[in-house]
């Protein structure tokens, strides 16, 4: 009987092109060295999100001029990159590669990065308005044109006469606006107001009560270089609201620039506490640095006070609202 591995057979890539044939014992060293064979691209490229495949004969072709992920350099500005990023995003905006000028008419390519300018200050085909727009002149025409009807200096002329009219109306209304100004600016002067919000927090608010502790905020100004204040709570009262009642106060501190301000300060201090809100009056007798604290001895009942702790907030802080309203005269 014939021993089997010499029998003829054919290469498995005879349908791409090979036309070997051999004993059977032969066809894996062939195989293995057959320029028909399917190998994968080396960039490891793809095409319906499978590896790209050609015959060994054809790789080397491929991986030099086909392959999307070849090494390419850009023909106008020698950037770098693959062939797909290059042509695909770089070709796009590459300012040295030549295109042709916007404009229609215009016959010129020049580096896309001269574009631009080239339209707006070169181009005879660019449209642009005339040089008297300014005084009314709404023309506007090829900059090859522009220049004939720019030299026609009587028609410009009569424009420049007419905006000259409508300026000298336009300055008469903006004096007498002017003046209308100072006259609301003279009945303001001296009666001002200046306004300005702080936040204070109280905090361990039980604890105090316990204790009939007396909080003091730290010295707060109503604007810079102006008022110095500090806020005094009486957590377990004080005055008639001894035990009772939340006492809330102001006072007055002493400045180094006290001459600059006036004296006594007047105004309203507005305290604010969720739904409470007391307004506390600067009078002549109390403006005055280092005076008697002004405020509220019963602002709300400690009750109310203990309640709406429980009840709607977290924590053991009160977070009052300070708005001073300054007047001056």
């Amino acid at each position: 009987m014939r021993d089997i591995k010499f029998l003829e057979v054919r290469c498995a890539n005879t349908a791409r092109g090979c036309e070997w044939i051999g004993c059977i014992g032969t066809l894996e060293e062939h195989v293995a060295k057959c320029e028909y064979t399917l190998v994968e691209c080396t960039n490891k490229c793809t095409a319906e999100k499978k590896t790209v495949s050609v015959m060994k004969k054809d790789l080397e072709h491929h991986v030099q001029s086909e392959c999307p992920k070849r090494a390419y350099k850009c023909e106008f500005c020698s950037k770098k990159g693959t062939y797909a990023s290059i042509m695909e995003y770089h070709d796009n905006l590459c300012l040295k590669k030549p295109v042709p000028c916007q404009n229609t008419d215009c016959t010129l390519t020049l580096e896309r990065g001269r574009v631009k300018r080239h339209v707006a200050s070169e181009c005879e085909h660019t449209v642009v308005a005339c040089k008297y727009d300014s005084i009314g002149c709404s023309e506007r025409k090829k900059r090859k044109y522009i220049k004939a009807h720019e030299e026609n200096d009587k028609m410009h002329l009569r424009l420049s006469l007419n905006k000259v009219s409508q300026l000298d109306g336009t300055v008469a209304q903006l004096n007498r606006a002017v003046e209308q100004l100072k006259v609301v600016v003279k009945e303001l002067t001296g009666r001002t107001e200046k306004i300005v919000s702080v936040s204070i927090d109280v905090p361990n608010f039980r604890a105090r009560i316990k204790a009939s502790d007396m909080f003091q905020s730290e010295p707060f100004f109503t604007l810079p270089s102006g008022y110095k204040m500090k806020f005094i709570v009486y957590c377990n009262g004080h005055g008639n609201g001894e035990g009772t009642h939340l006492s809330v106060y102001t006072q007055l501190l002493d400045v180094p620039y006290r001459n600059h301000l006036q004296w006594p300060f007047r105004g309203t201090v507005s305290v604010n506490l969720w739904d409470w809100e007391t307004k506390i009056k600067y009078d002549n007798c109390e403006g005055i640095p280092h005076g008697d604290p002004c405020g509220d001895s019963r602002f709300m009942s400690l009750e109310s006070t203990s309640l709406s702790l429980r009840l709607y907030f977290q924590g053991d802080t009160l977070h009052f609202k300070l708005t001073i309203q300054e007047h001056s005269k």
